[in-house]
């Protein structure tokens, strides 16, 4: 993800670790995952309150529970988005991402958390509604509210708040370690593009182990504020920050 355009990563010791492990043949995904967390922590903390993160994970949480209570077209409609969009998956990954990059015009500190959580949204709805098996022959609008009303309960927020952190990590450690891998292809790194290629992959698995971390807290986040209806911007900009606080720290933890 731009290498060139962003240069090399920083000549701290933090991220000095980081290149050093990567020049090691031997480095496992769970090793540079903790070492790079560690070193971009305080980026990830001090972008957590991104306004497009932020709008990402409450159109993921309150549009399936829209779609639950047979309201989704109205709840699109009273957010900005087409409620056309519901006749079929890829316009509404569209459509959500249209809106998301037109939020993200106004951010008044731009990073690399947009566009990471942007496609990480798009990611998530993808793998939920392939887990939903739409029927290509029954009526799309109905298909759409019923494979999204499956996730508007404590257990479907939890499944997809899963996914989408773990897009959001996995890109967010691809991005930081893409600054310095394609440094390291040679005799004292990876031997070949597949062997890095591999190493991501890997890297995407420890991601996905690893946010068993947040699945509890988020089904019980998600029981406890709907109960309270408190399922607004600013408590799910809270429940974000709580999330990659406490999924930095998992993955940042001392690993055998």
């Amino acid at each position: 993800m731009g290498q060139s355009r962003y240069g090399r990563l920083p000549k701290t010791e933090n991220w000095q670790n980081v290149v050093a492990l990567l020049a090691s043949p031997r480095v496992s995904p769970a090793q540079a995952a903790t070492a790079t967390v560690r070193a971009c922590r305080t980026a990830l903390r001090r972008h957590s309150d991104d306004p497009v993160l932020g709008a990402a994970v409450y159109l993921l949480c309150r549009l399936p529970l829209a779609a639950r209570q047979g309201k989704a077209s109205q709840f699109l409609r009273e957010e900005g988005l087409n409620p056309d969009a519901l006749s079929a998956p890829t316009l509404l990954s569209e459509e959500i991402a249209s809106t998301l990059h037109k939020r993200n015009f106004c951010n008044n500190d731009p990073s690399f958390v947009p566009e990471i959580a942007i496609s990480a949204t798009q990611e998530t709805l993808a793998k939920l509604m392939a887990q939903s098996n739409l029927d290509l022959f029954a009526d799309a609008t109905g298909q759409m509210e019923q494979a999204l009303a499956a996730y508007g309960t404590p257990r479907g927020f939890a499944t997809a708040a899963r996914i989408f952190f773990t897009s959001f990590m996995q890109r967010t450690l691809a991005y930081f370690l893409s600054k310095e891998t394609v440094n390291v292809l040679g005799p004292k790194g990876f031997d070949s593009l597949k062997s890095l290629q591999n190493f991501l992959g890997d890297l995407r698995r420890y991601c996905w182990e690893s946010s068993k971390i947040i699945d509890v807290f988020a089904e019980e986040w998600y029981s406890k504020h709907k109960w309270q209806e408190k399922l607004e911007p600013e408590h799910v900009a809270s429940f974000v920050w709580a999330v990659i606080r406490k999924f930095s720290a998992e993955i940042g933890r001392e690993h055998e």
